[in-house]
């Protein structure tokens, strides 16, 4: 029997706990948002490992990279979807958050949806904080495309055309 020393009976402790873990299955997310628009390919019980490499073996995927340890971005056009992968200096991390875009009878949309596989509290502030952008970009777009005598967006002024010029007589 081979002797490992005073530190023994920590070191067998820590190698069992480090085997257990490696044969346990990954922990499934918890989905925010409607699973309608999630899709079936966006599914949080793969674990926040496996569909990360899901996502990211899709044809025409284009990754991104990191932004300072805290967020990866993955572009999707197929499925008109964003991904933002957050990393390890995220608060919210282990979570994915799908952003997609497309049109309904009442225009333009963009949902989210998100696999939280850490910290909710911080994955809903950032939802929140996405959901918060999208009201005011749909805000500026409605401003731009439909002028109207209310007070409007200072950073749309510009655009707005001016009057049109009265009629040559």
């Amino acid at each position: 029997m081979a002797v490992i020393g005073r530190r023994g009976p920590a070191v067998a402790t820590l190698l069992a706990a480090i085997s257990i873990a490696a044969c346990t299955e990954p922990e499934p997310g918890e989905l925010i948002g409607n699973p309608n628009n999630a899709g079936p390919d966006f599914d949080c019980k793969l674990g926040f490992d496996a569909l990360l490499q899901s996502i990211l073996a899709r044809p025409a995927v284009k990754d991104w990279g990191m932004d300072r340890d805290t967020a990866r971005y993955i572009q999707d056009d197929a499925r008109s979807s964003f991904y933002i992968v957050t990393g390890e200096r995220h608060p919210a991390h282990p979570a994915i958050i799908q952003r997609r875009s497309g049109m309904s009878s009442s225009g333009a949309t963009l949902t989210t949806e998100a696999c939280a596989f850490g910290d909710r509290e911080a994955l809903d502030a950032d939802i929140q904080a996405y959901d918060l952008m999208d009201r005011a970009l749909m805000k500026e777009f409605v401003i731009y495309h439909y002028p109207t005598d209310e007070p409007g967006s200072p950073t749309l002024a510009h655009l707005t055309p001016p009057p049109s010029a009265p009629p040559l007589s």
